[in-house]
């Protein structure tokens, strides 16, 4: 009995490791299934690349021209130097590493991220193209590899406006008839455009009177 109960407690403790470890598949993945999908290049990105690995067959061929021309020309003149060789055959060699591990990453799909440590330094800032890291300025533009673009200034208003802010524009009051309306007592712009006076009757009370009594008095005379 004691053995079957150290048996099961082992079981048990076995079954409690198994589960707080968790599995190395999360549950509803598929374990066939790679953990992490690689990046795939771009359209841009592989057009960047062939046009840089054009650039660079071109610029090795020319450049195992000129190196056979030198070594040629220090043959024929009896003058070797092999510190100039030496170092014209280290630059054909950057050239031709960088072109074939741009080729090698065309054929596997890869991208600019995956081929910057063949010593390409970036893209140029006008036309794109890829520069490498020996080169100051651009292969195919000509343009300074820490050349960037000057930013926009803002437009400048046209001579003579003056803005109007905001608030006074949301304050400005636009008279209406009410507003143009004479105040009462006084005759209209009509009235004296026409020389007319008002009728006695619309005259105050004691400036008729006074005018009664002028009147009385002409005829007692």
């Amino acid at each position: 009995m004691p053995a079957f109960v150290d048996k099961l407690r082992k079981r048990a403790g076995d079954a409690a490791e198994r589960t707080a470890s968790g599995s190395a598949v999360p549950a509803g993945a598929d374990p066939s299934a790679p953990a992490e999908q690689e990046r795939k290049p771009s359209v841009r990105e592989r057009g960047l690349m062939r046009r840089r690995l054009r650039v660079l067959r071109q610029k090795r061929e020319a450049m195992l021209a000129d190196l056979g021309a030198l070594v040629y020309e220090q043959h024929r003149q009896e003058r070797p130097d092999a510190d100039l060789v030496r170092r014209k055959t280290g630059e054909v060699r950057a050239v031709d590493e960088e072109a074939r591990a741009l080729d090698a990453a065309l054929g596997h799909g890869q991208g600019l991220d995956e081929v910057m440590a063949t010593g390409i330094a970036g893209s140029c800032a006008r036309c794109q193209s890829l520069i490498g890291t020996e080169e100051k300025y651009c292969s195919r533009c000509g343009t300074s590899r820490d050349w960037r673009p000057e930013p926009e200034a803002p437009a400048a208003p046209a001579p003579g406006a003056q803005a109007v802010p905001a608030a006074e524009a949301q304050t400005a009051v636009i008279p209406t008839a009410e507003s143009q309306t004479p105040p009462e007592g006084e005759p209209d712009d009509e009235a004296k455009g026409n020389g007319k006076t008002p009728r006695e009757e619309d005259r105050p009370p004691d400036e008729a009177e006074q005018g009664n009594g002028q009147a009385v008095q002409r005829e007692d005379e």
